[in-house]
């Protein structure tokens, strides 16, 4: 059960004890402390049970579950594009990848490719937007856990190596790469393991799986026959025309590269930022 909430001005009356110091100035005093929460909204998600007393049917709460406030992630997001070294979190402008193979085929006959990027950035992070947070639950283990999210637009640069061999038409050849994924929407679902530390769990991914789709894909592999730059342009060419051909026969190592790209940045994330520490007090 969820209940969604806005309250215009939530007024918060109590009493303060500080004791500190902060450089020079020594603080020991208690006072009356005033705070005013404007256009407060919040999540609460609920686990109830039914109860029947004198045949009237009664909602009884047993666990109020634990929520991770979109806005606040969002917002982060959205101030820190060079990251936030002290949390993990790596720069979202600008994140760099380890080098992942995206085609390797076996068979040395007429047709055979293989395609390895390196020197791997992904720029764009940074614009995202998280649209739905779920499994974060008391004991994370018992779900996995889905992430949301929108990018307008995600640029990858690399350095490419392929080898191949399409009929007569043989390939040998390295260069510039930049894919231009537009309209980037990506669910992950995945589940994790506890580490305890200092009396705290801590989350690491051990299997994510994510689902990409793009309203466009434009590519552009330079070099790719140096010795022809006319074969060159009509191959990107057609590559860019026919792009969701290709972006289904090579969905499996794009989404093998997306994979080990969200899971190096969250478990950067995660292993920092203790999970009992991410959640909204009960």
């Amino acid at each position: 059960m969820e209940i969604h909430g806005r309250i215009p001005s939530l007024v918060h009356k109590g009493n303060y004890i500080a004791n500190g110091r902060v450089w020079l100035l020594k603080v020991n005093s208690t006072g009356e402390s005033y705070t005013d929460f404007q256009n407060f909204r919040f999540t609460l998600k609920l686990k109830v049970i039914m109860e029947y007393r004198n045949n009237t049917r009664y909602l009884k709460i047993y666990e109020l579950v634990p929520t991770i406030n979109m806005k606040r992630i969002n917002d982060l997001i959205r101030s820190y594009p060079k990251g936030i070294p002290e949390i993990g979190l790596p720069p979202l402008d600008a994140t760099a990848l380890n080098d992942i193979p995206i085609l390797d085929s076996p068979y040395r006959g007429p047709i055979w490719l293989t395609f390895y990027i390196r020197d791997t950035v992904n720029k764009g992070f940074n614009n995202a937007t998280v649209t739905h947070v779920a499994g974060f639950n008391r004991d994370p283990r018992k779900e996995k856990i889905v992430i949301k999210a929108r990018i307008p637009r995600v640029i990858h640069e690399a350095t490419y190596d392929m080898q191949g061999q399409f009929m007569l038409l043989k390939s040998n050849t390295t260069g510039k790469l930049q894919s231009d994924f537009q309209n980037f929407h990506v669910t992950l679902t995945f589940k994790i393991i506890l580490e305890y530390r200092n009396k705290k769990r801590y989350l690491r991914i051990y299997d994510l799986v994510p689902l990409v789709s793009v309203d466009r894909w434009i590519i552009r592999l330079d070099n790719l026959y140096k010795e022809n730059i006319d074969l060159t342009f009509v191959i990107n060419r057609v590559f860019n025309e026919h792009w969701v051909e290709f972006w289904n026969d090579l969905e499996p190592g794009l989404m093998k590269a997306f994979a080990l790209s969200f899971s190096s940045m969250l478990n950067q994330v995660f292993e920092n930022v203790a999970y009992d520490d991410m959640f909204l007090p009960d």
